[in-house]
């Protein structure tokens, strides 16, 4: 491939100095060594094989990479493959990017941490994005994906509060999860980050038993929570609710006082404790057990 008429560690070696040093103190060690590792890359600072041809002489002069994970120049077309890769995995549904401008009197605090800042914004973000409720389709191809992505995500993150397990349900093909959308009544969220959360609801087997329904698999991503995308699966699951049986229950985790207050919040009683009720990892979790009247009585 052709050497372009103008790369960045030409602009580096010509720029590079006088702009360190007008930003002497304020540039990172990393930061200064992978501006080396650029400037030097490919060139005689670090060494070469030098290629001879036995019958005309030829010689050519190959120098060696520099390897950083930061140039351009050594990590090119893997960045392309793996570019490639990623665009492969990714849904026909629309995507979008949010960019924003801190203030500058925080810049450099969010600088120094950048974690609870990247945390601190999306939380933001979530509270002011438009969330829609709708149930999963079957007859959506791309929400048996979505469903098995989030699912799977709450199993492995709290896998206490779930009778099943990551390692069973990730084995299972996306064919099992089109077709659980098409058998079970699971609703999603939706915000302009994607699928943030899910409620599942089933009415109970049997000619007697019939009249009580059940809300299951509830799971709230962690960046939506806080925000009311809970309470609003939960309304939704009762809406439904109301319409086919006169009583819904549900079981959560005795130390999961959030969600406990939660449903509280919206009329669930507690009326009993099952001891033991799960074991993950040698440990037993308790559940709590509760109920809503939904005929109002």
């Amino acid at each position: 491939m052709a050497r372009p008429a103008l790369e960045i560690a030409d602009i580096f070696r010509d720029h590079g100095p006088a702009w360190r040093k007008a930003n002497a103190g304020h540039v990172s060690l990393g930061q200064l060594k992978v501006m080396s590792a650029i400037e030097s890359c490919r060139t005689a600072a670090l060494g070469g094989h030098v290629m001879r041809c036995e019958d005309c002489l030829h010689t050519q002069i190959a120098y060696n990479s520099c390897r950083n994970r930061h140039c351009p120049k050594c990590q090119g077309s893997q960045a392309l493959a793996w570019m490639k890769q990623r665009k492969s995995e990714l849904l026909d549904v629309p995507y979008f990017h949010v960019v924003f401008t801190l203030p500058g009197r925080i810049a450099a605090i969010a600088y120094q941490n950048k974690a609870v800042v990247r945390t601190s914004a999306k939380g933001r973000n979530m509270r002011g994005a438009h969330i829609e409720i709708r149930r999963l389709a079957q007859e959506n191809a791309a929400d048996a994906a979505l469903y098995r992505d989030i699912r799977l995500e709450a199993l492995r993150a709290n896998p206490e509060a779930f009778g099943s397990t990551f390692e069973i349900e990730n084995a299972l093909s996306l064919s099992w999860f089109f077709d659980r959308l098409g058998t079970s009544t699971v609703f999603g969220a939706f915000s302009n980050a994607g699928l943030v959360g899910i409620a599942g609801f089933e009415i109970q087997q049997g000619q007697k038993r019939a009249h009580k329904g059940t809300l299951w698999g509830m799971y709230v991503r962690p960046d939506a929570r806080g925000t009311g995308v809970g309470r609003r699966l939960v309304e939704a699951v009762l809406d439904l609710a109301c319409q086919r049986v006169e009583l819904i229950q549900l079981a959560v985790v005795q130390d999961n006082e959030q969600a406990r207050r939660l449903y509280a919040s919206l009329g669930f009683l507690e009326y009993g404790l099952e001891k033991n009720a799960l074991k993950q990892d040698g440990r037993c979790y308790d559940d709590v057990l509760m109920a809503k009247d939904l005929l109002g009585k």
